[in-house]
């Protein structure tokens, strides 16, 4: 898990299913500008007037994709920025801010007036050509003296900014405007390594690399801008009337915070449409703000038209509500109300009723806290904190009673049993200060309080889980540097800790269970830029073994893991992101899937509880 998303420099592609990168030769990208915004503010979306992801810290990843694209027939723009429309012009851009301190802003004629800028393109406008390029562009702003060896000059007003591509490009098949809701831009920026950009067009992906030295992005980046928009020189990409497209704008940043939305833009380039109504947006696996773009418009500015998600806290590990031996989904839409989805392996599943709650009551866990051998539901209040079980038989609640509270500083890490007494406990860490607590269960009784040490804060609780067998719930820590620990848990009782392993920033853990059958619960992985799944094979405090277990295109994305068709092993759920559908990947005991279906689809109002 220490190896980068690319195996070395150069240009790489890989299709579905497989996990390997393979290279193939670098091509030149086009020799034409995709300057900054400037001027005033258009009417339509681009040219400054957008919606951005901002973070307080600096972004090492980041993501556009699309959650769902609506009555788009078609697509024009103008080749080269000029002459007609032409259909399928167009370019996929995830642009940086503008950003002070580079380096190579040090020859400028006012070093502290330039600024630098990096834009990752997808090109679907090569004129003459059935091939798109994806490529890094880079800029110094406000240079105003003879660019240095290697850029080009651009005269804006009576300034001068210089522009360059990287060295290397690569070649994408061109895409028709069909498939918008498959494509994705993902950028990266290493410091001392390399800046990178990957395009998944739905089933394959394709990578181009520069080095982070050209302007040191990764010490600058703090905000995100990704749009679809005319190809180069500020042209626009118009569509369809009746066109609506929900855009995802997904960073990482060392937090699971949702960032800020700065409806500003930083791209020259426009579309023609404008901002619609804020969508709902379900939380992925990276932080994102999730914005309408309309051709019916409806929003007064760009922020109206977005929502700021985090990524989950609480991994989805779902629970066999049936007593049938196989894990069900519960899921609850924007009123409140509350689905089980009774799982059969690959089969549709069966839909029941579970009740409603109030929207200010948000599900944070689940477990069997009484004993019964059925799964509970542990809510929280946004407002009072105060925290709330429900006592379920099946998909019928039986008791409901409020138990505590805790401040807001305290979240919930985890749910399992530490104490070996067969009711599962709550785990509670506070941020602030990196204690953390454990809640012993008693069904609708108030929790004895347990005091179970502290780390410091550049440690995260990343899940709860079995990793030594012995029947008792462990304690899985992230640190923001990647490193991966475990704390063997007797109680509240640290038995043992160790860090067993890192995995680079764009690995996410997505789930905890037992994918090998023996009875020690294992780390699913999933890698955001390229859709790859790796388990670790947990023994206690041990190294864990590596397998990797498979890829699917970005537009699918980890919901969960349960054991779905009864056979003690963990499989997969997955969530389509661009139109919602549902699948499930059954897994055997050397990490292998066996068998993927799609089992059924939600609309975006509804979500998966942990």
């Amino acid at each position: 898990m220490r190896q980068v998303p690319l195996p070395k420099k150069g240009c790489f592609t890989s299709s579905y299913p497989s996990t390997e990168w393979r290279e193939v030769p670098c091509a030149t990208p086009p020799a034409r500008p995709y300057p900054p915004a400037r001027g005033p503010l258009p009417l339509t979306v681009g040219n400054g007037n957008d919606v951005s992801a901002e973070v307080t810290g600096h972004i090492s990843t980041a993501v556009g994709s699309f959650d769902s694209v609506t009555g788009v027939t078609s697509e024009t723009g103008q080749v080269n920025g000029a002459g007609g429309q032409v259909a399928n012009i167009f370019s996929l851009q995830l642009n940086t801010n503008f950003f002070s301190g580079s380096p190579t802003c040090n020859g400028a004629a006012n070093p502290s007036t330039c600024l630098a800028w990096e834009q990752f393109v997808y090109s679907n406008g090569e004129s003459g050509s059935f091939s798109g390029f994806a490529f890094i562009q880079y800029w110094l702003i406000h240079y105003n003296t003879t660019c240095p060896s290697g850029w080009n000059t651009f005269t804006a007003g009576s300034e001068t900014y210089c522009w360059m591509n990287s060295t290397d490009g690569v070649s994408v098949p061109n895409q028709v405007i069909a498939n918008l809701g498959n494509l994705s831009v993902t950028g990266q920026a290493i410091s001392g390594g390399s800046d990178a950009i990957i395009v998944g067009t739905g089933s394959n992906l394709y990578s181009a690399q520069g080095p982070d030295s050209v302007l040191v992005l990764a010490q600058g980046w703090q905000e995100a801008e990704f749009n679809i928009v005319g190809d180069c020189c500020g042209s626009q990409a118009n569509f369809n009337s009746g066109s609506t497209i929900v855009v995802r704008t997904s960073v990482d940043s060392g937090t699971l915070s949702a960032p800020s939305c700065d409806g500003q833009g930083f791209t020259g380039e426009t579309n023609n449409l404008s901002f619609g109504g804020a969508p709902s947006a379900e939380p992925g696996s990276l932080p994102a703000v999730v914005f309408t773009e309309s051709s019916a418009g409806g929003a007064p500015s760009a922020c109206a038209s977005a929502n700021t998600v985090g990524s989950s806290a609480v991994l989805h590990d779902f629970v066999d509500f049936s007593s049938d031996n196989k894990s069900d989904v519960l899921w609850r839409d924007t009123t409140g109300k509350l689905v089980i989805w009774r799982m059969n392996g690959v089969q549709a599943p069966t839909f029941v009723n579970a009740g409603s709650a109030t929207t200010d009551w948000q599900v944070v866990g689940n477990g069997d806290f009484d004993g019964d051998s059925k799964p509970d539901i542990l809510w929280r209040n946004d407002t009072s904190h105060q925290v709330a079980v429900w006592l379920m038989n099946g998909a019928q609640k039986t008791m409901s009673k409020v138990i505590g509270s805790a401040t807001s500083d305290w979240t919930v890490g985890g749910t399992g049993d530490f104490d070996g007494d067969h009711k599962v406990d709550v785990l509670w860490h506070q941020t602030s200060t990196g204690k953390v607590a454990i809640w012993k269960m008693n069904g609708a009784q108030a929790p004895t309080f347990l005091n179970a040490g502290s780390a410091t804060t550049d440690w995260q609780v990343a899940g709860v889980g079995d990793f030594d067998g012995d029947g008792m719930a462990d304690i899985l820590w992230r640190n923001t540097t990647g490193q991966v620990a475990v704390w063997l848990m007797s109680g509240a009782h640290r038995n043992a800790s160790k860090v067993v392993g890192s995995a680079t920033s764009d690995w996410k853990i997505v789930g905890i269970g037992n994918f090998d059958a023996d009875n020690k619960a294992d780390i699913l992985w999933y890698q955001t830029s390229t859709g790859k799944v790796v388990i670790w094979k947990m023994n206690g405090v041990q190294a864990p073994s590596f397998l990797n277990a498979g890829f699917a295109p970005t537009v699918w994305q980890v919901a969960g893991t349960g054991d779905f068709d009864a056979d003690g092993i963990n499989d997969i759920l997955w969530r389509n992101s661009g139109n919602g559908q549902i699948a499930v990947w059954l897994m055997d005991n050397a990490g292998q899937r066996t068998m993927a279906k799609t089992v059924g689809t939600a609309t975006t109002d509804w979500q998966i509880q942990p």
